[in-house]
């Protein structure tokens, strides 16, 4: 017999799936057997235990699962199942990786994703689709165009008209809307829920790396007040700071709402002439190529000052081919969706100080005063500290929610949603990865002060390096809380070792670090980007170091200050940050077959541990080495 990474025995003999009649599923054992039919892998005996256990959730009448599993268990598998058996599932991970496997593992699965990932063919694919100009787009495809076959089955397709020139973004819009199986990112959803928009009606909501739904909805629900679009609508920010009343935050946003009514229609109007100007047919009496006119291709010098004339967005000078008295340099159809953006979040903001507005605080102030001109063009931002409000209407449009991660408790998970603990079905899983190939030594080599973000004792550094002497031949991973962090351990480490670190820099894309991380024999990536979201199987990591015990800080953000004042013993707060250090722990074991040494340095993070041992997960603890009694 042979099995894969997660122990499921490979079927040779497993019948090929008829896409012409699939099967709908009757159990949700047979919807579990239908996954690994179109996978060719038997599932695990601990899925079919879980997939049980759901069953009796539902049975019992529960609309809301917690499933806390560890890494190895295949919680993919289960929400795939589930979404089969109910024929239709909303899916929320927190990155693109993690929809990238469910649509490279399940091709029945539609992703959608947000505008900075497409060119927008309004701009000649210079710019992305934040800039495009949306209304009566030429180049957006017609909901109608779009046509479902074997909805709500593993054979699920959707075909679209062919055009011409398509926009990116819209396709996957629109196929999105029509698919029974959608895969979003946190944002790219909450975005598209919190505009208003109509979403497709679906049974099943998952919300995949549960721990960090807290998070990830309060920074979509954030608001940065900008005192530009102010001044830009006639509308004077007062001077607010971090103790400013809310009252005076709710005239100010209301103000906002009024004057962009007012002055939306000239807007449009001035949108609508550099949309002219935009144009290629405007664009060709300014800059062409011979060759190829308007349609810039790569490796082009005449081309490259097409580009090059509507990337600087010189086109908006022009006088000669449009009749307005207004400048549209400052008002066109990037600052109309600028403003249309800003008047949702204001939108947003409104309903939400409406419902509690207690539960909001100003987190940062960038002052920006201009002295010449007397504006006020500092930016403001507020956010909500608890988000029970908002995950309520969330989960009330599906007939299920299913809560998955490795790293959280139901105690933790009710502190962060505002769920009371009778309304959800807790599955606590065990791992079935052998605890040798898992462990955490806590080698307590220097206790790093809590504001030492920017310098680290040397001992640290020393440790680091003989880590990285003694894996010389492997592939690794340093997990750190800041890029200061960072910077330092660049500037400090031996020349020697230095050419095997690989920084994962602020913004840089995960994929492609991973993607050069994997073709170095043995390459260690360094990041605080990396804690999460981040999957380093096999020979991709061997070993991964934690610099610092991951307490949330409390200086700079205030929201966390917030959560650690709200509770006398700051209970809520202490549970993230170990869980934190558990999240960071799972990046190089994900599978049962999977082995990796994980080293933590900072002494105060056996502190952390072991003050938190009794809720945290029992197949963690026993992993630990170096936890004092």
């Amino acid at each position: 017999m042979q099995f894969d990474a997660l122990g499921r025995r490979l079927r040779s003999s497993y019948p090929e799936i008829d896409l012409k009649r699939p099967r709908e599923p009757i159990s949700l054992t047979e919807a579990l057997d239908l996954v690994g039919q179109f996978a060719g892998k038997e599932p695990t005996p601990k899925q079919y235990e879980i997939m049980k256990k759901i069953q009796t959730a539902i049975e019992s009448g529960y609309k809301k699962i917690l499933l806390s599993a560890p890494t190895g268990t295949g919680k993919s598998w289960i929400a795939i199942a589930l979404s089969l058996y109910l024929r239709s599932s909303t899916i929320l991970t927190s990155t693109i990786l993690l929809q990238d496997q469910y649509r490279s593992e399940f091709g029945f699965f539609n992703t959608v994703r947000g505008k900075k990932r497409f060119l927008c063919e309004q701009t000649n694919r210079v710019f992305d689709c934040t800039h495009g100009y949306c209304n009566d787009c030429t180049f957006k495809p017609q909901p109608e165009s779009y046509s479902i076959s074997k909805k709500g089955t593993i054979a699920e397709a959707i075909l679209g008209e062919d055009m011409p020139r398509k926009c990116p973004y819209y396709d996957q819009i629109e196929i999105g809307k029509k698919s029974s199986f959608v895969a979003y990112s946190y944002a790219s959803y909450l975005s598209h829920l919190l505009s208003g928009e109509e979403m497709p009606q679906r049974k099943l909501l998952v919300c995949d790396e549960a721990h960090e739904l807290d998070e990830e909805l309060a920074n979509q629900l954030s608001t940065n007040l900008n005192g530009f679009f102010g001044e830009l609508l006639g509308v004077e920010m007062p001077k607010f700071s971090v103790n400013s009343d809310l009252d005076k935050i709710k005239q100010y946003v209301n103000s906002i709402s009024e004057a962009f009514r007012k002055k939306e229609s000239v807007i449009k109007q001035c949108a609508e002439h550099t949309l002219y100007l935009q144009s290629e047919e405007h664009i060709k009496k300014h800059a062409h190529c011979i060759k190829h006119g308007v349609k810039i291709t790569e490796n082009c010098t005449q081309c490259s000052k097409v580009r090059e004339y509507i990337k600087t967005k010189e086109f908006l000078k022009c006088k000669d081919h449009v009749d307005c008295k207004f400048d549209h340099r400052y008002i066109n159809h990037f600052v109309l969706n600028d403003l249309k953006n800003y008047t949702t979040k204001m939108k947003i903001l409104q309903k939400g100080l409406e419902s509690a507005d207690q539960n909001y605080i100003i987190t940062d102030i960038q002052s920006k005063q201009d002295e010449k001109k007397g504006h006020n063009f500092d930016e403001i931002t507020i956010k909500p500290w608890h988000i029970h409000w908002f995950i309520d209407e969330m989960t009330s449009n599906f007939d299920l929610s299913l809560f998955m991660s490795a790293t959280i408790n139901l105690e933790l998970f009710c502190k962060e949603t505002g769920f009371r603990k009778d309304e959800i079905y807790f599955i606590n899983e065990d791992s079935n990865i052998p605890v040798q190939n898992r462990k955490v030594v806590f080698l307590k080599t220097e206790y790093v002060e809590a504001n030492s973000e920017a310098v680290l004792p040397d001992k640290i550094i020393s440790q680091i390096e003989a880590i990285l002497k003694l894996r010389s031949s492997q592939r690794g991973i340093i997990l750190l809380t800041s890029y200061s962090q960072l910077d330092y351990i660049l500037e400090k480490i031996s020349p020697e070792l230095k050419p095997r670190l690989l920084p994962l820099q602020r913004g840089q894309d995960k994929t492609e670090a991973i993607s050069i991380h994997k073709n170095i024999a043995n390459s260690v990536l360094i990041s605080p980007g990396l804690e999460s979201g981040v999957n380093l199987p096999d020979d991709d990591s061997r070993f991964q170091i934690i610099v610092k015990a991951p307490y949330y800080p409390t200086v700079d953000d205030l929201r966390m200050k917030k959560i650690y004042d709200s509770e006398s013993d700051h209970r809520r707060y202490y549970l993230k940050s170990a869980f934190r250090l558990l999240q960071m722990a799972g990046r190089s074991i994900r599978h049962v077959g999977d082995h990796a040494m994980t080293y933590v340095l900072d002494s105060k993070a056996e502190r952390m541990i072991y003050h938190q041992r009794n809720d945290l997960p029992k197949w963690f603890i026993e992993a630990c080495d170096g936890i004092s009694a």
